[in-house]
């Protein structure tokens, strides 16, 4: 066993010597080509540099150089080109519209009609162009050419004053010269202001001229009309509306005394079939034919005893009118003893009772 293994090395150590030796070669060849360089077993001494340099240009194939797929692909420029300049909006061509051109607009157009200012509806005015008519008087009394007025001298009256479950007392004042005259009204319930009223104007043969009227309601702005008598118009300081000036018209605290010193200047007023008419106007934009007509004479109990007073009533026109019931002292000029005022059929009575007088009435 041992002969037999001693025999063999020598054999097997020459040829990995061989295989070595070779395999050194072939690396020196390889790492030639690779590095470009002509290699052979005998290089003559005489040759120059160029042949060389000859040989190395058809010597074995150069080394391929591994190229990115992405450089394959045609390059995009780094910096994209300008885009083309884009025409104005004004410039491009309009699509059709889709929907029917409507017919071209008149070449003039018309001016437009002013609207008309409110006027009184027919009926109406043609009431308040008779209210300076003579009254119906009795059969056997000659008519009356028209409304004289005798007016009462300076007065302050105070009323009792009630309006449903309210209790209080009310002033009327009034001063008066040859041509102008003030009225004041004042209402109040439980020392609180219900209500103000001033009326203020002229004086003529017919009795009161208005110039201006004042309304203040308690927690309310003060309204005001306006008689503008060289205008010929009645406006008002809250509606746009206006009406036109008939002679005789008064306003919602006017009324009282010039209802007086019509039927105190005309005894006749106060006959059978009698009546007084005005126009009276208030803070609302509102005016309406007034008539009071003659119903008779009553008592009425008042602060100063039982007086005979003739009594006027005015009905309402519609739902939303105002009734009164007045009646009037012939005593005291012809002011009113007693006073029933109802604006609506479901507005509580505004009563005002003579208490005390003191002036001239």
């Amino acid at each position: 066993m041992e002969s037999g293994v001693g025999f063999r090395s020598p054999g097997r150590r020459r040829r990995w010597q061989v295989l070595a030796a070779l395999a050194v070669l072939l690396t020196l060849l390889h790492a030639s080509v690779l590095d470009g360089v002509a290699w052979s077993w005998s290089r003559p001494a005489a040759v120059p540099n160029t042949a060389a340099l000859q040989v190395r240009l058809v010597a074995p194939e150069p080394k391929p150089v591994a190229v990115p797929l992405a450089a394959m692909v045609e390059p995009v420029p780094a910096v994209r080109p300008k885009a083309p300049p884009v025409r104005a909006a004004a410039a491009l061509p309009r699509p059709e519209p889709a929907v029917v051109v409507p017919a071209p607009l008149p070449t003039s157009v018309p001016e437009p009609t002013p609207t008309p200012e409110p006027a009184p509806s027919a009926a109406t005015a043609q009431t308040l162009a008779a209210v300076t008519a003579p009254p119906a008087a009795a059969a056997s009394a000659a008519p009356v050419a028209s409304d004289r007025a005798s007016v009462p001298p300076a007065f302050l009256i105070s009323y009792d004053l009630r309006r449903g479950l309210l209790r209080g007392s009310a002033e009327l004042q009034w001063t008066a010269s040859d041509e102008a005259y003030q009225l004041n009204f004042e209402a109040e319930v439980a020392g609180f202001s219900l209500l103000k009223q001033t009326s203020a104007g002229e004086l003529g043969d017919t009795g009161l001229a208005p110039r201006r009227f004042t309304d203040q309601r308690a927690g309310r702005e003060v309204r005001a009309t306006n008689f503008q008598r060289e205008a010929g118009k009645i406006t008002f300081s809250g509606p746009s509306v206006e009406f036109p000036l008939v002679a005789g018209t008064q306003d919602r605290l006017s009324w009282m005394v010039q209802l007086a010193a019509i039927v105190s200047a005309d005894p006749r007023r106060r006959e059978p079939g009698g009546q007084v008419a005005m126009g009276v106007v208030g803070t609302r934009g509102d005016l309406s034919p007034w008539v009071f007509r003659y119903v008779g004479d009553e008592s009425v109990d008042t602060g100063l005893g039982a007086v005979t007073a003739a009594k006027f009533v005015r009905e309402r026109r519609d739902a939303f009118d105002t009734d009164v019931e007045v009646w009037l002292d012939p005593v005291r000029f012809c002011l009113p003893a007693r006073a029933v005022l109802r604006a609506g059929a479901d507005e509580d009575a505004l009563e005002l009772r003579l208490h005390q007088a003191t002036g001239q009435p």
